[in-house]
């Protein structure tokens, strides 16, 4: 792992402060009026409240109430009286952990960007500090792991944290518990263009065309040869197709298509409606890789990167016919640049890269000189990929449950390559389910440096009881059981996880998904949480405080306007949509809300027998929504003389 430390050592990614503040808009997500170049960072964070933009003040401490969820292990903000610690702006040090913002819940481990390292941890966590990593995992995330404090391994052993590669289908079934893989089951439905495009036919089929008009007319070959025949006989020459491997990556197999003799009709491809008018920077064409994190399916979270790379074409526009079997002038892909500058120097071919490959920052920017409304570009985005990702949340959801062991196990990154079009149009081309992590241009490790950090972060790792990799027969003595474990305070908790419900939890879902085109049942969904809604509520808003350059796209406050694409309601999606509601401008008060009822372990419990905290339906025919506490409810006592009377 030398080498790795030495060629890390090259990334030029900035280093953040490790202070960080909690921001006041925990549970919402705002855009900014300029696109995502104005989205606040780690160093800077910035809120609105009541349309006036302030700087953050609060700590992490602060929006804690007083918990403690790290116990004796260092926290992210850790202001510790030793004299050895120093500031974190000052020093390459980073603390190890990430420490919830509330009681009783374990912290997170913290992975670090250039330049930094954690702090040593005790040997004992060391050792199980392992990653498992494949023939694909990408060398900034090994850099980012080394790091971070990990060892990584390509041996088949069953004690490793954490994996990123790609997992067929089988391997999902032996992920156990405490272990965490990049990839959900059934994500494929979006990686592969065939199946995009079914998904996203589905959808506008249900709902019009215009609310999922953001893929280019396709039609998928051999099956639909009749229907691509058509098309070419009403447009003639008037418009141009690109041709398409159903499941191939890095632009291999595409070819242009203006003639009936360029299709490969006995070939398993798509041909698509190609843009022939892009919005154009500099005479050449371009398009934007946006990453996208989904950290849950059930309920649905997804993230979007507040930066990205833009890719530009090797020559300059033309949508000439004579041109458009030029690769060059109309491939984007990493790949087709490459071959284009392999006759140059290094030195020559490294501008010519940096001339090719933008920051997404960078192109909101230059846009906004041009005097173009970035935010309705950002909107157009963030609309489509929730669109696109709702149109298989239902068949990813239904293989999670059959093959994943636990929710934690899950997260996936994802690219999104976008086009606009001359009409600043925001097109959907294709999604990544494994994106571009590294190239030869610097723009990728600059942006890719910082997304794999704040990716990780996201995730939250976590380190496993002892217990959990090795299990201590009941027999055994106390003290044995006690050696075998590390502190309750910095180990994972399989109790914040579990998928066991209690009988009035299951009821409450049950009513609530009913009944979830009903606002006012909805408006009480929030008057009785149960243990259940406390854990789904403290890991979200614990995971957006880890957010980093990521901003929240799905839950936010205005996100119920999409429960209506989903295939079926879900109780957490209702859940989450009223606690950004309610919450949107008063975040700390739900924090203290939720922190007050982890310092009592009500998250821990399952069942409660906390009454405040198990869900009753009033029986009321005039008010069938209300709900009550079982604390609250009256037992309904027999009128006198209504007792049956035997008649001999």
């Amino acid at each position: 792992m030398e080498v790795i430390r030495k060629s890390g050592q090259q990334d030029s990614v900035a280093s953040q402060p490790s202070k960080r503040n909690v921001s006041q808009q925990t549970l919402s997500l705002r855009h900014s009026p300029d696109g995502p170049s104005k989205v606040p960072s780690r160093e800077n964070e910035e809120d609105r409240t009541h349309g006036k933009r302030r700087s953050t003040t609060t700590t992490t401490s602060a929006a804690r109430g007083g918990g403690g969820g790290g116990g004796a292990a260092a926290a992210d903000d850790d202001r510790s009286s030793s004299a050895s610690n120093v500031d974190d702006r000052s020093s390459v040090y980073r603390a190890p952990f990430i420490r919830s913002l509330f009681s009783k819940t374990p912290p997170k481990l913290n992975f670090v960007g250039d330049g930094q390292k954690v702090r040593p941890l005790p040997t004992e966590i060391q050792k199980l500090l392992r990653w498992k990593i494949s023939a694909v995992t990408p060398l900034i995330v090994l850099r980012c792991l080394v790091r971070s404090g990990f060892k990584v391994t390509l041996e088949d052993d069953e004690e490793w944290l954490g994996f990123w590669g790609y997992l067929q289908p089988p391997g999902f079934i032996a992920v156990h518990h405490y272990q965490k893989v990049n990839h959900f089951p059934g994500t494929y439905e979006l990686a592969r263009k065939d199946c995009l495009h079914r998904n996203v036919s589905r959808m506008r089929k249900l709902f019009g065309k215009e609310k999922f008009d953001f893929i280019p007319k396709t039609f998928i070959l051999p099956d639909e040869t009749s229907e691509l025949k058509s098309a070419f006989r009403k447009f003639r020459r008037k418009r141009a197709w690109i041709v398409k491997p159903r499941a191939s990556s890095n632009g291999r197999g595409i070819q242009m298509a203006v003639k009936w003799r360029d299709i490969p009709v006995d070939q398993m491809v798509i041909v698509q409606r190609y843009i022939t008018r892009p919005h154009l920077i500099n005479k050449k064409k371009f398009d934007l890789m946006v990453y996208v994190n989904v950290t849950s399916f059930n309920p649905l979270r997804i993230y979007l990167y507040t930066d990205g790379v833009a890719r530009f074409a090797s020559a300059n526009y033309s949508h000439s016919a004579k041109g458009f079997h030029n690769h060059y002038i109309h491939i984007t892909n990493y790949n087709a640049q490459n071959h284009s500058s392999e006759s140059k120097t290094d030195e020559l071919r490294q501008e010519v890269m940096r001339q090719h490959n933008w920051s997404m920052k960078s192109i909101f920017w230059h846009l906004k000189n041009e005097g173009i409304d970035c935010s309705l570009i950002w909107s157009q985005i963030v609309d489509l990929v929730i669109k696109t990702i709702i149109s298989v949340e239902w068949g990813v959801c239904r293989r999670v449950e059959d093959q994943v062991k636990c929710r934690y196990s899950c997260h996936e990154l994802l690219g999104f390559d976008i086009l606009l079009d001359e009409d600043l149009k925001a097109w959907l081309i294709e999604v990544n389910k494994l994106p571009a992590l590294h190239s030869f241009a610097s723009v990728f490790s600059e942006v890719s440096g910082r997304l794999v950090r704040d990716c990780l972060n996201l995730a939250g790792f976590m380190i496993p009881n002892i217990k959990d990799l090795h299990p201590v027969p009941r027999d055994s003595t106390s003290s044995e059981q006690s050696n075998c474990s590390l502190s309750n305070d910095v180990c994972r908790d399989q109790r914040l996880w579990t998928r066991e419900k209690s009988r009035d939890e299951e009821a409450k879902h049950r009513y609530y998904v009913k009944r979830h085109e009903n606002k006012e049942a909805l408006s009480t969904i929030l008057n009785t949480l149960t243990p259940d809604d406390i854990r789904i509520l403290t890991e979200t808003v614990d995971e957006f405080n880890r957010r980093g350059e990521f901003v929240r796209a799905f839950p936010t406050s205005t996100t119920h306007l999409y429960h209506k694409y989903f295939d079926e309601p879900r109780y957490y999606n209702l859940l989450l949509h009223a606690w950004c509601k309610k919450y949107y401008n008063n975040e700390q008060a739900g924090i203290s809300l939720l922190e007050s009822f982890c310092q009592r372990g009500i998250h821990l419990q399952n069942p409660t027998s906390d009454p405040n905290h198990q869900w009753r339906r009033v029986r009321n025919d005039n008010d069938p929504a209300a709900v009550v506490s079982s604390s609250r409810r009256r037992r309904r006592r027999r009128p006198q003389g209504s007792a049956l009377k035997t008649t001999h």
